[in-house]
């Protein structure tokens, strides 16, 4: 079973951490951070992948300020621009704010009148409830589902746009979405820039076949300089690369690169005369990045 991975904005109070423990039972792993600067560190660094948010209601801005609620409002706005869709919990272990009257329950409320946090108040007979709703949260949020149905593409992949595609794919009617074609022109962008494709691409015998069709490109400096025709067209050149892999590609980039404009594939989209378009463009990009997670071990050779 997939752990569920949860970031927890403390407050440096080490009492806490039992509640942790407790988490593991429920297959819930859960890291800790004690103040604003951390936390945006883990939050911005893509090889992190968080399902859920739990935020104290007392926080810490630097390792030097004291725990407070008048943070609370800053370290709220952080986390919904790094994980605006993610289960997102506001938490505490002081009973007296179970009284709607006080007033850092008023703080509380008003925070979570404008965002989807929920507030629980942290006590041992409620445990159970708490952590059944981070499990209920998170294995209803695409996000979550799309990542543990395409591990390899998401892993290999760390543009957040990928998922963005895959939710769309999964969750959504894409037959006239014209965004598409221009989304997965990105990511192979992104792709053909990998360290994979480099290690297949800069060679002494891809480099002057590709000097003749794009004199830009004059060493390997200049590698991010080729369009994805070149790209395509060198790929087509090793013997490595599996034929549907470039079958994939090819599809891919010449659906993508004209549908990224005012293009027939744009009026045929905005038309629905292409109704099975997107989904068999998605589908050829998720080949072109599953194998391409296959590879990252792999030293090719030309």
């Amino acid at each position: 079973m997939n752990k569920i991975n949860v970031l927890w904005m403390n407050n440096g109070d080490e009492s806490l951490n039992q509640y942790a423990e407790e988490a593991s039972i429920y297959n819930i792993n859960i890291i800790t951070c004690n103040n604003e600067a951390d936390c945006k560190i883990l939050l911005e660094d893509k090889s992190n992948v968080w399902d859920a948010i739990m935020i104290n209601a007392e926080v810490k801005l630097t390792a030097n300020l004291k725990p407070s609620i008048d943070h609370l409002g800053t370290i709220v706005k952080v986390v919904r621009d790094n994980c605006k869709d993610h289960p997102c919990y506001i938490v505490t272990t002081d009973v007296k704010l179970d009284n709607n009257n006080n007033f850092e329950r008023k703080i509380i409320n008003g925070i979570i009148q404008t965002g989807k946090e929920e507030f629980y108040v942290l006590k041992n007979e409620n445990l159970c409830v708490f952590f059944e709703s981070i499990l209920r949260r998170v294995n209803n949020n695409p996000e979550y589902n799309v990542r543990k149905r395409y591990p390899e593409v998401c892993n290999f992949c760390t543009e957040k746009l990928i998922v963005d595609l895959l939710i769309k794919y999964e969750y959504e009617d894409i037959n006239t979405d014209t965004e598409i074609p221009n989304q997965c022109r990105k990511i192979l962008e992104w792709a053909k820039n990998n360290t994979i494709f480099s290690k297949v691409l800069i060679s002494d015998k891809i480099r002057s076949e590709l000097k003749e069709r794009n004199k830009k490109f004059t060493d390997a400096r200049t590698y991010n300089q080729l369009s994805l025709n070149d790209f395509s067209y060198a790929l087509n050149k090793s013997s490595r690369i599996p034929e549907f892999v470039k079958r994939s590609l090819h599809s891919c980039i010449s659906t993508s690169n004209p549908g990224s404009h005012y293009s027939e594939v744009h009026k045929m989209l905005e038309c629905n005369e292409a109704p099975y378009l997107n989904r068999s463009l998605i589908c050829e990009l998720i080949n072109i990045l599953h194998w391409c997670s296959l590879q990252n071990k792999v030293t090719f050779k030309l």
